[in-house]
């Protein structure tokens, strides 16, 4: 018996980009929630409406390991870090200032260097109203909490993985709106400081791993 090897003929009418296309944008934006900034800028190439999608998308996951590790199966050198900097740096000009972001993950090594990942932070929170912001990084040195951070009224949910660096907190009372604060493979400078800001800042939820 002949097994016809002509494809199936996929109509014009169909329902699967026309109808995922048609969404609203906010829609959109959290079915791409879970991706990578880098798949979400891909994307575009599919048709005019998802051009510009992913200037707009309120959800930025940078993660150098994924990305370099996993996709191109290659080990992160500085010329790859160089790079990855430099579309981290495209992405934040080309979306601008006016959108707001539910939600900035950026995950690291120590390539890269301590001022571009405070100018990251500084960005996120003071001039897009960052709501979740997750870090992951080794620095090799003390990582002070940023100032910006502390102050933060749209800074909901802070998770730190600082691969066991010390982290230092400042000597006053902040978090005013944080509601969910999680530390794993972080050392505290000052323990006591910590509870403090527990005990006074009973509005968010402390989980240490």
């Amino acid at each position: 018996m002949e097994v016809s090897t002509r494809k199936p003929k996929i109509s014009s009418t169909g329902t699967g980009i026309d109808r995922l296309s048609s969404l609203p944008d906010d829609v959109l934006h959290n079915i791409l929630s879970s991706l990578l900034i880098f798949d979400v800028v891909q994307l575009s190439v599919l048709s005019k409406r998802w051009r510009y999608v992913w200037t707009t998308m309120p959800y930025l996951h940078f993660d150098i390991d994924q990305f370099y590790s996993q996709r191109i199966k290659q080990y992160c050198d500085f010329v790859i870090a160089g790079r990855f900097k430099d579309f981290i740096n495209w992405v934040l000009i080309s979306q601008g200032e006016t959108n707001k972001l539910v939600q900035f993950l950026l995950c690291f090594d120590t390539m890269f260097d301590k001022v571009a990942n405070l100018r990251w932070i500084n960005h996120v929170t003071i001039r897009r109203n960052v709501q979740q912001l997750v870090l992951k990084f080794c620095l090799s040195e003390t990582f002070e909490l940023p100032y910006c951070l502390v102050t933060s009224q749209s800074l909901q949910v802070l998770k730190l993985h600082l691969s066991g660096n010390v982290l230092k907190l400042p000597n006053f009372v902040g978090f005013h709106q944080l509601k969910f604060l999680h530390l794993e493979q972080v050392e505290l400078s000052d323990e006591h400081l910590i509870s403090r800001v527990v005990l006074e800042s009973r509005n968010f939820d402390l989980k240490r791993v």
